[in-house]
């Protein structure tokens, strides 16, 4: 009986003994993976590569402290997300914040100078920690990706057309021309030039438009290709003065009027300052003082009485400093000639009437000289033969 006692209670203690321990399991270490990823395993040469780093774990992440390494010949380090630093073959990710998430994700961006096939891969040793700050346990996978050479960049650098607003290019535009010259008034303060370039990938810049001043002022288009070689076309642009502008003015239409500081003025091939009339001079007979459109602008005129809209009419003015008097104007013609009053034209009239009875006179003395002398000579001649 005892026995049998003792058996029961072996087996109530071992039972007892098997629910307290039976919770306890093997305890395991908290673990994380590196993940590198990217799209695509080719690229082009001169093109940007993004590589995706995501570090996952089961546990609550607490600070990642990572290098990558890649080919320094194939890629080099261009930027990255935030706690990303790179160059010379390595990049660092060294994250401390607190996010309390299982997974983090950073972006590393590559240029790609070089060809072949390059690794990029986590460095040995890489640290994860949970959020006490326990070490975990970390895999990683690292990536190929293949670098080629790109299509050939066009080398075309050339203008197809090329005009400006303002006037006319000399020589007429070539694509194989490079130097032009243009031609503009002083009125003309910038250029508008329609630049198109024969190739769609290639760029026009232009430089020297702004303000122009006067006589030569040079402006550059530089185009660039694709490939980056260049071509400038130069364009030397004469800017004429004020004054040239109205003297080529007053050859084309004859004269021009100008209103500078209170003064008017007529050019043509001089210079004419239209003067107000003093006490001691008089109208000419058979004119009328008025206002006047010349040009444009407003003038003190004196036209004929009879027919004022007459297109000879008077002004008057001095010549480049001479005394002042009047001089006609004839519209039609653009012209102006000083103008001579009927006392003027009489006199002259009698001044030539003297002088031509003056010459009369002296030819008629002349030829009475003459005959006198041949007369001589006669009479001379005959004594002689006689003796």
């Amino acid at each position: 009986m005892k026995n049998k006692l003792k058996r029961i209670l072996c087996i109530i203690i071992i039972i007892s003994f098997s629910g307290s321990f039976g919770g306890v399991g093997t305890a395991h270490a908290a673990s994380a993976a590196i993940v590198l990823s990217c799209k695509g395993s080719t690229i082009q040469k001169g093109t940007s590569l993004t590589v995706t780093v995501t570090v996952r774990s089961t546990e609550t992440i607490g600070q990642v402290q990572l290098y990558l390494s890649y080919d320094e010949s194939v890629f080099t380090y261009k930027k990255g997300s935030n706690f990303v630093s790179g160059g010379n073959g390595f990049v660092e990710i060294s994250d401390t914040s607190v996010k309390n998430t299982s997974a983090r994700k950073y972006t590393v961006t590559f240029e790609t100078v070089g060809t072949g096939t390059a690794k990029t891969a986590v460095c040995e040793n890489p640290t994860v920690t949970d959020a006490n700050g326990n070490a975990m346990s970390v895999s990683s996978n690292f990536i190929s990706i293949t670098a080629k050479d790109g299509p050939d960049k066009e080398t075309d650098c050339a203008l197809k057309d090329l005009s400006c607003q303002e006037g006319e290019l000399a020589p007429a535009f070539s694509p194989e021309c490079y130097a032009y010259e243009i031609g503009v008034s002083h009125e003309v303060e910038k250029l508008h030039f329609n630049a198109q370039v024969r190739s769609k990938k290639a760029t026009a810049v232009l430089s020297g438009d702004e303000l122009l001043h006067d006589g030569e002022n040079i402006i550059r288009i530089t185009v660039t290709a694709e490939a980056g070689n260049s071509q400038d076309y130069l364009i030397r642009v004469n800017r004429s003065t004020k004054e040239e502008d109205m003297e080529k003015s007053a050859k084309q239409s004859g004269f021009s009027v100008i209103s500078e500081e209170n003064q008017v003025r007529m050019v043509s091939y001089h210079t004419y300052n239209l003067k107000e009339l003093s006490k001691e001079t008089e109208i000419p007979k058979g004119y009328v003082e008025t206002e006047k459109m010349i040009k444009g602008e407003s003038v003190t005129a004196f036209v004929p009485e009879e027919k004022p809209d007459s297109c000879f009419y008077l002004v008057y003015a001095s010549c480049e400093g001479k005394t002042a008097s009047f001089y006609q104007v004839d519209e039609e013609e653009g012209t102006l000639q000083r103008y001579q009053t009927q006392n003027e034209v009489s006199a002259s009239d009698r001044e030539g009437q003297s002088g031509e009875e003056k010459g009369g006179l002296l030819l008629i003395g002349g030829i009475f000289l003459i005959l006198i002398v041949v007369s001589g000579m006669y009479f001379l001649v005959r004594k002689r033969n006689k003796d």
